[in-house]
């Protein structure tokens, strides 16, 4: 069977906030019927940080982040697999079924395709590094004429899982694909400078610039560093904005 992934994938990382409300998440489906319109091949990794951190305040957890990464003790870390495993997971797929999309939702556990080693564990508990990737299962999928939706989550070098953020997974999975674009779709226009307005393009000099005057930070550091590294790594484009930029191909390109 012929591999249709070279050169005609686009990785697509939707943060968790773009999958709560109805709207957003048809939105979001009509951004990816987009992307088919124009023959290219989705994979859809997302995150769910709005839905882990309301399932911790129902039961008396309070969420904690370092640098953007979210603290996963063994606690946390079941909470993290009930909403992205099941709840956004199955959640995004379903609305992509609805929409016509040919959706199959998994995480990175099914079929070993993401793995990862613990990144501090006294700091963070259960975060992974950067993964590694073993796509079979993802290369299945497209080849198959599937769409596949990823969960961020990854087994250990200890035999238990972790969680990954979602922009590390992406670029892992975007330079694994050989994709030509990986798009970080967020709730925010785009990348700010000092004033406050969008860049059209940003160049990594210039982003390290603004990180350490913590003009990029929180959030946006995972992604700038993600997006710096599949430049390296080969993938063509990378833009980040959120829905109504990547319709319009705006936002922010980011390149060396």
């Amino acid at each position: 069977m012929k591999n249709h992934t070279s050169d005609t994938v686009t990785l697509v990382k939707v943060g968790g906030a773009n999958l709560v409300a109805d709207k957003d998440l048809k939105a979001f489906c009509g951004y990816l019927k987009a992307l088919r319109r124009k023959g290219r091949r989705a994979v859809v990794v997302h995150g769910g940080g709005p839905d882990i951190d309301r399932l911790q305040g129902v039961l008396g957890m309070e969420p904690r982040r370092v640098e953007g990464l979210r603290v996963t003790e063994e606690k946390d870390l079941e909470v993290v697999l009930m909403a992205l495993c099941g709840l956004v997971n199955k959640r995004l797929t379903a609305a992509c079924l609805a929409q016509g999309l040919p959706a199959v939702g998994f995480s990175g556990v099914d079929g070993g395709v993401l793995r990862s080693a613990l990144r501090d564990e006294d700091r963070l508990g259960r975060v992974g590094l950067p993964p590694c990737v073993r796509p079979d299962l993802v290369r299945e999928q497209l080849q198959a004429g599937r769409m596949p939706v990823i969960a961020p989550v990854a087994l250990a070098e200890d035999g238990g899982m972790v969680n990954v953020n979602a922009d590390d997974a992406a670029h892992a999975l975007a330079v694994s694909l050989a994709a030509e674009e990986l798009a970080f779709v967020s709730d925010i226009p785009g990348v700010k400078d000092e004033q406050g307005e969008v860049l059209p393009l940003l160049r990594l000099s210039e982003a390290r610039r603004l990180i350490e005057k913590r003009v990029i930070h929180g959030g946006m550091r995972p992604k700038i560093r993600a997006a710096a590294e599949a430049i390296r790594a080969g993938v063509s484009r990378v833009r980040i904005g959120d829905l109504a930029a990547m319709r319009a191909f705006g936002g922010t390109a980011v390149c060396i």
